[in-house]
Protein backbone atom coordinates (compact mmCIF):
# COMPACT_ATOMS: atom_id res chain seq x y z
CA UNK A 1 0.00 0.00 0.00
CA UNK A 2 1.30 3.46 -0.92
CA UNK A 3 1.99 5.78 2.00
CA UNK A 4 3.66 9.14 1.44
CA UNK A 5 5.43 11.33 3.97
CA UNK A 6 6.09 14.96 2.99
CA UNK A 7 8.92 17.17 4.21
CA UNK A 8 8.92 20.82 3.12
CA UNK A 9 6.63 23.78 3.51
CA UNK A 10 7.06 25.63 0.22
CA UNK A 11 3.81 26.22 -1.63
CA UNK A 12 4.52 23.71 -4.39
CA UNK A 13 5.14 20.91 -1.85
CA UNK A 14 2.06 21.84 0.14
CA UNK A 15 -0.18 21.82 -2.94
CA UNK A 16 1.27 18.47 -3.95
CA UNK A 17 0.55 17.11 -0.49
CA UNK A 18 -3.05 18.33 -0.73
CA UNK A 19 -3.49 16.48 -4.03
CA UNK A 20 -2.35 13.22 -2.47
CA UNK A 21 -4.37 13.78 0.70
CA UNK A 22 -7.48 13.72 -1.49
CA UNK A 23 -6.45 10.19 -2.48
CA UNK A 24 -5.77 9.22 1.16
CA UNK A 25 -2.12 8.42 0.41
CA UNK A 26 -0.47 10.75 2.94
CA UNK A 27 0.77 9.65 6.35
CA UNK A 28 2.09 11.86 9.15
CA UNK A 29 4.28 9.02 10.38
CA UNK A 30 7.65 8.79 8.65
CA UNK A 31 8.23 5.25 9.87
CA UNK A 32 5.10 3.92 8.17
CA UNK A 33 5.80 5.64 4.83
CA UNK A 34 7.29 3.88 1.84
CA UNK A 35 7.68 7.12 -0.15
CA UNK A 36 9.25 10.32 1.18
CA UNK A 37 8.62 13.47 -0.84
CA UNK A 38 11.25 16.16 -0.33
CA UNK A 39 11.44 19.74 -1.68
CA UNK A 40 12.95 20.81 -5.00
CA UNK A 41 15.82 21.51 -4.72
CA UNK A 42 16.35 19.08 -1.89
CA UNK A 43 18.82 21.52 -0.30
CA UNK A 44 20.10 25.01 -1.05
CA UNK A 45 23.06 25.07 1.33
CA UNK A 46 24.14 21.44 1.04
CA UNK A 47 23.32 20.86 4.71
CA UNK A 48 19.66 21.53 5.50
CA UNK A 49 16.54 20.34 3.73
CA UNK A 50 15.19 23.33 1.83
CA UNK A 51 12.98 25.51 4.01
CA UNK A 52 13.59 23.41 7.12
CA UNK A 53 15.98 23.36 10.08
CA UNK A 54 16.45 19.66 9.42
CA UNK A 55 20.03 18.58 8.69
CA UNK A 56 19.98 15.91 6.00
CA UNK A 57 22.80 13.89 7.58
CA UNK A 58 20.85 13.67 10.85
CA UNK A 59 17.83 11.93 9.34
CA UNK A 60 19.29 10.13 6.34
CA UNK A 61 19.27 6.83 8.27
CA UNK A 62 15.49 7.18 8.55
CA UNK A 63 15.18 7.00 4.76
CA UNK A 64 16.26 3.37 4.50
CA UNK A 65 13.69 1.01 2.96
CA UNK A 66 11.88 4.02 1.48
CA UNK A 67 11.92 5.65 -1.94
CA UNK A 68 13.02 9.27 -1.86
CA UNK A 69 11.44 11.55 -4.45
CA UNK A 70 12.90 15.01 -4.87
CA UNK A 71 14.75 17.08 -7.45
CA UNK A 72 17.91 19.08 -7.90
CA UNK A 73 19.78 16.46 -5.88
CA UNK A 74 23.47 17.34 -5.77
CA UNK A 75 26.17 14.77 -6.48
CA UNK A 76 27.20 14.95 -2.81
CA UNK A 77 23.69 14.07 -1.58
CA UNK A 78 23.37 11.34 -4.20
CA UNK A 79 26.64 9.84 -2.97
CA UNK A 80 25.33 9.81 0.62
CA UNK A 81 22.14 8.10 -0.55
CA UNK A 82 24.16 5.47 -2.41
CA UNK A 83 26.47 4.83 0.56
CA UNK A 84 23.40 4.26 2.75
CA UNK A 85 21.64 2.13 0.10
CA UNK A 86 18.77 4.59 -0.18
CA UNK A 87 16.58 4.40 -3.26
CA UNK A 88 15.85 7.81 -4.83
CA UNK A 89 14.53 9.58 -7.90
CA UNK A 90 15.79 12.98 -9.02
CA UNK A 91 12.74 14.41 -10.78
CA UNK A 92 14.71 17.20 -12.41
CA UNK A 93 16.81 14.63 -14.27
CA UNK A 94 13.65 13.47 -16.05
CA UNK A 95 12.90 15.23 -19.33
CA UNK A 96 9.14 15.21 -18.85
CA UNK A 97 9.24 17.16 -15.58
CA UNK A 98 12.21 19.35 -16.47
CA UNK A 99 10.48 20.54 -19.64
CA UNK A 100 7.17 21.25 -17.89
CA UNK A 101 9.00 22.89 -15.00
CA UNK A 102 10.69 25.20 -17.48
CA UNK A 103 7.33 26.87 -18.23
CA UNK A 104 6.78 28.51 -14.82
CA UNK A 105 10.54 29.07 -14.55
CA UNK A 106 10.55 31.08 -17.77
CA UNK A 107 7.43 33.03 -16.84
CA UNK A 108 8.80 33.81 -13.39
CA UNK A 109 12.17 34.90 -14.76
CA UNK A 110 10.49 37.32 -17.17
CA UNK A 111 8.25 38.68 -14.42
CA UNK A 112 11.28 39.23 -12.18
CA UNK A 113 13.11 41.12 -14.92
CA UNK A 114 10.06 43.33 -15.48
CA UNK A 115 10.22 44.35 -11.82
CA UNK A 116 13.85 45.42 -12.09
CA UNK A 117 14.10 47.17 -15.44
CA UNK A 118 12.81 50.61 -16.37
CA UNK A 119 12.07 49.49 -19.94
CA UNK A 120 9.46 47.30 -21.58
CA UNK A 121 10.43 43.84 -22.72
CA UNK A 122 8.99 44.90 -26.08
CA UNK A 123 11.88 46.25 -28.11
CA UNK A 124 14.55 45.42 -25.53
CA UNK A 125 17.69 43.51 -26.40
CA UNK A 126 17.54 40.34 -24.32
CA UNK A 127 20.12 37.59 -24.14
CA UNK A 128 19.41 34.00 -23.14
CA UNK A 129 22.57 32.20 -22.06
CA UNK A 130 22.22 28.50 -22.79
CA UNK A 131 19.75 26.88 -25.18
CA UNK A 132 18.65 23.86 -23.21
CA UNK A 133 15.11 23.03 -22.10
CA UNK A 134 14.57 26.23 -20.12
CA UNK A 135 16.48 28.41 -22.58
CA UNK A 136 14.28 27.32 -25.49
CA UNK A 137 11.02 28.05 -23.67
CA UNK A 138 12.34 31.34 -22.31
CA UNK A 139 13.40 32.52 -25.76
CA UNK A 140 10.00 31.62 -27.20
CA UNK A 141 8.12 33.59 -24.54
CA UNK A 142 10.42 36.59 -24.96
CA UNK A 143 9.87 36.53 -28.70
CA UNK A 144 6.12 36.56 -28.03
CA UNK A 145 6.66 39.80 -26.11
CA UNK A 146 8.41 41.30 -29.16
CA UNK A 147 11.85 41.45 -27.59
CA UNK A 148 14.97 41.37 -29.73
CA UNK A 149 16.06 37.89 -28.67
CA UNK A 150 19.70 36.82 -28.70
CA UNK A 151 20.56 33.21 -27.75
CA UNK A 152 23.95 31.87 -26.75
CA UNK A 153 24.89 28.27 -27.46
CA UNK A 154 27.93 26.08 -27.90
CA UNK A 155 26.89 23.13 -30.04
CA UNK A 156 26.39 23.41 -33.78
CA UNK A 157 23.03 21.69 -33.39
CA UNK A 158 21.77 24.36 -30.97
CA UNK A 159 23.15 27.15 -33.12
CA UNK A 160 21.30 25.75 -36.12
CA UNK A 161 18.13 25.53 -34.02
CA UNK A 162 18.51 29.16 -32.94
CA UNK A 163 18.85 30.26 -36.55
CA UNK A 164 15.87 28.18 -37.63
CA UNK A 165 13.66 29.83 -34.99
CA UNK A 166 14.68 33.31 -36.06
CA UNK A 167 16.66 34.34 -33.00
CA UNK A 168 19.98 36.15 -33.11
CA UNK A 169 22.89 33.72 -32.70
CA UNK A 170 25.57 34.35 -30.09
CA UNK A 171 28.41 31.84 -30.06
CA UNK A 172 30.31 31.56 -26.80
CA UNK A 173 33.62 32.68 -28.27
CA UNK A 174 31.94 35.86 -29.50
CA UNK A 175 29.85 36.52 -26.39
CA UNK A 176 31.87 39.57 -25.29
CA UNK A 177 31.05 41.35 -28.54
CA UNK A 178 27.31 41.40 -27.70
CA UNK A 179 27.23 42.16 -23.99
CA UNK A 180 27.38 45.96 -24.19
CA UNK A 181 24.13 46.05 -26.20
CA UNK A 182 22.06 43.89 -23.83
CA UNK A 183 19.30 45.29 -21.64
CA UNK A 184 18.43 42.03 -19.88
CA UNK A 185 20.38 38.79 -19.57
CA UNK A 186 18.81 35.50 -18.50
CA UNK A 187 21.31 32.81 -17.58
CA UNK A 188 20.47 29.11 -17.71
CA UNK A 189 24.12 28.00 -17.78
CA UNK A 190 25.25 26.16 -14.60
CA UNK A 191 28.81 27.49 -14.67
CA UNK A 192 30.40 30.85 -13.92
CA UNK A 193 29.96 32.62 -17.24
CA UNK A 194 29.42 36.26 -16.27
CA UNK A 195 32.80 36.88 -14.67
CA UNK A 196 34.42 40.21 -13.84
CA UNK A 197 35.70 40.72 -17.39
CA UNK A 198 32.25 40.25 -18.91
CA UNK A 199 30.40 42.19 -16.22
CA UNK A 200 32.54 45.23 -17.00
CA UNK A 201 31.22 45.16 -20.57
CA UNK A 202 27.57 45.55 -19.51
CA UNK A 203 25.56 48.73 -19.39
CA UNK A 204 25.12 50.09 -15.87
CA UNK A 205 21.35 49.65 -16.08
CA UNK A 206 21.50 46.10 -17.41
CA UNK A 207 19.61 43.45 -15.43
CA UNK A 208 20.74 39.86 -14.95
CA UNK A 209 18.32 37.09 -13.96
CA UNK A 210 20.24 33.96 -13.01
CA UNK A 211 18.05 30.85 -12.84
CA UNK A 212 20.59 28.10 -12.27
CA UNK A 213 21.39 26.31 -9.01
CA UNK A 214 23.50 28.03 -6.37
CA UNK A 215 26.14 29.45 -6.46
CA UNK A 216 24.88 30.60 -9.87
CA UNK A 217 26.61 31.71 -13.05
CA UNK A 218 27.48 35.28 -12.03
CA UNK A 219 30.33 36.78 -10.01
CA UNK A 220 27.93 38.45 -7.58
CA UNK A 221 30.62 40.22 -5.58
CA UNK A 222 31.90 42.00 -8.71
CA UNK A 223 28.37 42.69 -9.94
CA UNK A 224 27.62 44.49 -6.68
CA UNK A 225 30.87 46.45 -6.87
CA UNK A 226 30.02 47.53 -10.43
CA UNK A 227 26.47 48.50 -9.48
CA UNK A 228 24.90 45.94 -11.82
CA UNK A 229 21.56 44.41 -10.86
CA UNK A 230 22.06 40.64 -10.73
CA UNK A 231 19.63 38.23 -9.08
CA UNK A 232 19.95 34.52 -8.35
CA UNK A 233 16.39 33.23 -8.55
CA UNK A 234 16.01 29.74 -7.09
CA UNK A 235 12.86 27.63 -7.01
CA UNK A 236 10.87 29.95 -9.27
CA UNK A 237 8.02 27.47 -9.99
CA UNK A 238 7.16 27.13 -6.30
CA UNK A 239 7.02 30.93 -6.01
CA UNK A 240 5.09 31.99 -9.12
CA UNK A 241 2.97 28.97 -10.09
CA UNK A 242 2.95 26.45 -7.24
CA UNK A 243 -0.38 24.87 -8.23
CA UNK A 244 0.69 24.20 -11.81
CA UNK A 245 4.10 23.01 -10.63
CA UNK A 246 2.46 20.61 -8.17
CA UNK A 247 0.19 19.21 -10.88
CA UNK A 248 3.20 18.59 -13.15
CA UNK A 249 5.00 16.81 -10.32
CA UNK A 250 2.00 14.65 -9.43
CA UNK A 251 1.59 13.43 -12.99
CA UNK A 252 5.23 12.37 -13.12
CA UNK A 253 5.23 10.82 -9.63
CA UNK A 254 2.06 8.85 -10.45
CA UNK A 255 3.80 7.44 -13.52
CA UNK A 256 6.85 6.50 -11.46
CA UNK A 257 4.74 4.75 -8.83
Amino acid sequence: MIKMFFIGKDKRTMYLKELYEKESLVTEDLESANYVILPIPITKDGIHITGEDIIIDDIIKNFKNKKIISGGISSDIKRKFQINNIDYVDLMSLDEIAILNAIPTAEGAIARSMEETQKTIHGSNVLVLGFGRTGKILADKLKGLNANVFCEARSKKDIAHIKALGYNVVELENLNCFLSDMDIIYSTVPILILNEERLKLLKKDAVIIDIVSAPGSVDYIKAKELGIKAFLELGIPSKVAPKSAAEYLKETIDNLI
